[in-house]
C-alpha cells in the first residue's frame, strides 16, 4: 500500500509529523509524533460490518461487562456524590445493558444506544431497560442539553467519525454535564507493540484498534471541541480475562497497573501508562 506522506496529517492536532507505525499485509497504522494518536488512515464499510459481526457472534460481551463491575460501581459512586439530583445518563455502545442496570439501581434515568440488535434485545429482556435504541450514535437525535452524563466505555476507539461523535455528545450534555470515556491507552500499547516487533513481548499484551488515544491526544481533542476540566487517570484493570487467555494474564494486569500507578503518583499525575485510561470532561458553556 503506497502512501503520500505530504498529504498526511493527524486527525486530532493536524500535525504533519506522521510516521508509518505498522504496514504489513494490507494493514496500515499511522502515528502522530506530536500528540501520540495512532490511527488507520481510512475505514471501509466492510471493516465496520466485521466489527458488528464480531460483537454479535463471537465476543463474550456479558463476561466482558461483568469483568468491569468494579469499575462501573466505582464510577457510579463517584458521580452519585457529585450530583445532588436524579441523573439522566446516556451510555453509548451500551452492549447488553449491564452498566445501565447498575445505574438504574441508584435511581438514575437510563438511556442506551447500541448498534448490535441482539444486545439491545438482551438489555431490554434481561435487565428490563426500556430506553435502549438500536442505532449508531451518529444517527440518533435527542434535544440539546438533555443529559447530565454521557459515557463511552471502550467505544471511542472503534468509531471512525470520532470527532463528530464528541461534538454531538457536547451538544446533548447539559452545561454542567459530564463526559466519561474509557479507552485503551495508545502510549502503553504502542510501546509493547514495538517490543513485540523485536520478539520481546507476546502479541496478546497489546491492542490496536482503528483509533488509539494517548493522554495528550484525548486532551487536545476534547479541548478543541470545547470541553473543560479534562482529567485523565489510569484505569484499574478488569477482573480476570473474560476472553479466556492464559492464566498469567491476571498477574500481568495487576503489576502493569501497579507500576503505572506508581509512575502516576511520582509524576504528580502527568504520566499515565496503564493499559487503559479513564477521561472525565466537563461541558463548558456553548
Amino acid at each position: 500500500m503506497k502512501i503520500n506522506r505530504k498529504n498526511l496529517s493527524c486527525k486530532i492536532c493536524q500535525s504533519k509529523r506522521i510516521l508509518v507505525f505498522i504496514q504489513k499485509k494490507g494493514y496500515l497504522m499511522l502515528k502522530c509524533r506530536n500528540c501520540g494518536f495512532i490511527f488507520a488512515p481510512s475505514i471501509n464499510k466492510e471493516y465496520i460490518e466485521r466489527v458488528v459481526e464480531h460483537y454479535e457472534r463471537r465476543d463474550p460481551f456479558l463476561r466482558v461487562a461483568k469483568s468491569r463491575k468494579f469499575l462501573y460501581q466505582r464510577f457510579l459512586s463517584e458521580i452519585d456524590k457529585r450530583f445532588a439530583k436524579k441523573i439522566r445518563i446516556l451510555d453509548v455502545g451500551c452492549g447488553p445493558g449491564f452498566f445501565l442496570s447498575l445505574a438504574r439501581q441508584k435511581g438514575w434515568d437510563c438511556y442506551g444506544v447500541e448498534v448490535v440488535s441482539s444486545l439491545c434485545e438482551m438489555a431490554r429482556r434481561r435487565y428490563k431497560l426500556n430506553n435502549i435504541i438500536n442505532s449508531r450514535f451518529e444517527d440518533i437525535e435527542f434535544p440539546d442539553y438533555y443529559f447530565d452524563i454521557i459515557t463511552l466505555w471502550n467505544v471511542l476507539d472503534e468509531i471512525d467519525a470520532f470527532k463528530e461523535v464528541i461534538i454531538k455528545v457536547k451538544r446533548m450534555l447539559k452545561e454542567d454535564g459530564l463526559l466519561f470515556i474509557r479507552t485503551p491507552n495508545a502510549t502503553f500499547h504502542s510501546f509493547f507493540c514495538r517490543l513485540h516487533n523485536f520478539n520481546l513481548a507476546p502479541r496478546r499484551i497489546f491492542i490496536l484498534h482503528i483509533r488509539n488515544f494517548s493522554k495528550k491526544s484525548i486532551q487536545i481533542l476534547l479541548g478543541k471541541v470545547g470541553f473543560s476540566q479534562v482529567r485523565v487517570r489510569n484505569s484499574s484493570p478488569t477482573a480476570g480475562d473474560p476472553y479466556g487467555g492464559k492464566k498469567g494474564v491476571k498477574i500481568y494486569k495487576f503489576f502493569a497497573f501497579l507500576i503505572a500507578q506508581l509512575l502516576f503518583i511520582l509524576s504528580f499525575g502527568r504520566v499515565t501508562l496503564a493499559p487503559s485510561i479513564e477521561v472525565f470532561a466537563e461541558n463548558g458553556k456553548n
